[in-house]
């Protein structure tokens, strides 16, 4: 059995989006590797990034999220995304996939979205969201 899972993002309620719901650790670090093939990493921070898709959505339901996608354009803000059933709500940088339009217009397929946390979680502090 599937389960959905659904959450906002820019204060858009999101349509239910099936499972797998993909998180991903981004890692901001270096890896050194001396001459002798020693090697050590400066560990510097991370983020989450989390893609989302949805089989089938109208027209209006893409508008929808189109809509808070050109909103970083027009405003400079990040939107929050929130997922109350994984714990979680963050400022995001969203990314938008191509647009797969079928059925004359009406029904757009295979959309994703990728959303990449805009604060890292800095380990020795905790989330700084």
């Amino acid at each position: 059995m599937s389960v959905q899972v659904t959450g906002s993002l820019g204060g858009l309620q999101l349509q239910p989006f099936n499972i797998p719901f993909l998180e991903t650790p981004l890692e901001n670090a270096v890896d050194v590797t001396t001459l002798g093939f020693d090697m050590s990493t400066d560990f510097v921070s991370q983020k989450r990034q989390w893609e989302i898709q949805w089989k089938m959505l109208t027209e209006s339901q893409y508008d929808d999220l189109r809509a808070v996608y050109d909103s970083q354009w027009s405003t400079g803000i990040y939107p929050v995304f929130i997922v109350d059933y994984y714990g979680i709500s963050s400022r995001v940088r969203m990314y938008l996939n191509a647009k797969d339009i079928r059925k004359d217009g009406c029904q757009l397929w295979n959309v994703a979205v990728r959303l990449v946390e805009r604060e890292a979680i800095d380990s020795t502090i905790g989330d700084i969201s």
